[in-house]
């Protein structure tokens, strides 16, 4: 384990931030909040043209689009994980997504304003995080020179949150 490691698991209180903070972070924004997620999780990044809205769907739940012949339910992941208010822009303007990949696959995809870049382990480093003990989706914050601090989510929390609303 190298010194840069060992650090972020002190600062970041366990195991939980380190393993996002050594595979690398997608950086994107929702609103003006700026928001990592662990590359392990992100498939690619998707311009939705077309939402269609699912009458009954569970909250969080924008609609449906298609991808390459999949439908893919498109998700207000602010809402999903009660991280406060949803996109900023209008749905009607050919959102962004991170398509959302899990051990199975296609999850969903979750709805972004915009993507910034991917943060590796030595672009970055883990700060203080009382954020992230007072909210189970957040994992860590990192602070980077190019793109400020960094909201990380937790993972294993989404995946959760999915299966909550039965989108894995």
């Amino acid at each position: 384990m190298n010194p840069a490691t060992s650090s972020s698991n002190e600062a970041t209180g366990g195991a939980r931030g380190r393993r996002a903070f050594e595979l690398g972070v997608c950086v994107f924004h929702i609103g003006a909040e700026r928001y990592g997620l662990d590359v392990a999780l992100v498939g690619e990044v998707v311009a939705v043209e077309h939402v269609i809205a699912v009458p009954g769907a569970p909250g969080g739940v924008l609609g449906l689009f298609n991808l390459r012949g999949t439908p893919v339910a498109l998700l207000d992941l602010a809402r999903v994980l009660g991280l406060g208010d949803g996109p900023s822009a209008p749905l009607g303007a050919e959102p962004t997504a991170l398509v959302l990949v899990g051990p199975a696959g296609i999850v969903a995809a979750a709805r972004v304003d915009r993507v910034g870049a991917v943060i590796q382990a030595d672009r970055a480093r883990p700060m203080p995080h009382e954020r992230a003990a007072d909210h189970a989706a957040v994992e860590l914050l990192l602070e980077t020179e190019a793109h400020g601090v960094v909201t990380v989510l937790d993972g294993a929390a989404l995946l959760a949150a999915l299966d909550r609303i039965k989108f894995r």
